[in-house]
């Protein structure tokens, strides 16, 4: 969604609900079901023609049927971007 010519914001999100069969390649990580819930914004402000500024922030939520591989993650992002 664009606020004004130089400011933009934008949400993304993700659901999947996934179910393996079949053998394991690795013994002892059976991993036959996972649930990955995943969003994420993105807040972009150009502070000239050749510059811009972003700011990101996701967060991500993982169900697996192995108690290893399942997490909670949080990531923050600030970058400058240049143009030649």
């Amino acid at each position: 969604y664009r606020i004004n010519g130089r400011t933009k914001i934008s949400l993304d999100g993700h659901i999947a609900d996934e179910k393996f069969f079949g053998p394991a390649i690795v013994t002892g990580a059976d991993l036959s079901t996972q649930s990955v819930r995943a969003i994420s914004c993105a807040l972009d402000y150009a502070i000239s023609a050749k510059f811009s500024l972003a700011f990101t922030a996701n967060q991500e939520h993982r169900t697996a049927n192995i108690t290893g591989y399942s997490y909670d993650d949080s990531r923050v992002g600030l970058s400058l971007s240049a143009s030649l």
